[in-house]
């Protein structure tokens, strides 16, 4: 009989990623910012790597075509975005995303990616309650929609839906 498994792959495994070959998993801990590397062959923990960033999630490994693992990269993501400096708390670009970059080849932290946030975005009224401008009355609404190749159309809805009017755009002249 088999010994069964016991990886010591700290708190809260969540992702799972194999190398190439099969013959690494790599498992994010999500509760333990760490990364645990397995043997599949030997079924055992070889080790496990630190300050990923807070709480890791996906990852992927692409294989950039060759059979030697240790050519590889591992991308990892932090669930949690990260404020941005100087940026004041609330407003809709305060948060960036991270992704950690993993070496294969010595299972260390390679570089984290920073995921910078999309300003305006998503439902936005007239008025800041951070910079203290009280809306119209009534209230008017901009919304930022995105179609494919970057363009994009925005919209005012000043009394609901049923005046909806497009502001601008950057479709084609003949969109309706």
């Amino acid at each position: 009989m088999r010994a069964q498994c016991r990886p010591h792959a700290k708190t809260e495994p969540y992702g799972l990623a194999l190398t190439p070959s099969g013959r690494r998993l790599y498992v994010t801990n999500a509760r333990s910012n760490s990364v645990s590397v397995l043997d599949t062959v030997e079924f055992r923990v070889l080790f496990t790597i630190e300050n990923v960033g807070p709480e890791p999630r996906g990852k992927t490994i692409p294989n950039n075509g060759t059979t030697n693992d240790n050519a590889e990269q591992i991308y990892v993501t932090q669930f949690l975005a990260v404020d941005r400096p100087g940026v004041l708390i609330g407003r809709d670009d305060y948060k960036e995303g991270r992704v950690t970059v993993i070496s294969v080849a010595d299972n260390h932290v390679v570089r984290e990616v920073v995921l910078n946030p999309i300003a305006e975005t998503g439902f936005l009224s007239n008025g800041s309650a951070l910079k203290q401008i009280p809306a119209t009355n009534p209230p008017t609404f901009t919304v930022h929609t995105m179609g494919i190749n970057g363009s994009y159309v925005v919209w005012t809805l000043p009394r609901g839906p049923a005046n909806i009017k497009r502001i601008s755009s950057r479709l084609q002249p003949n969109f309706q």
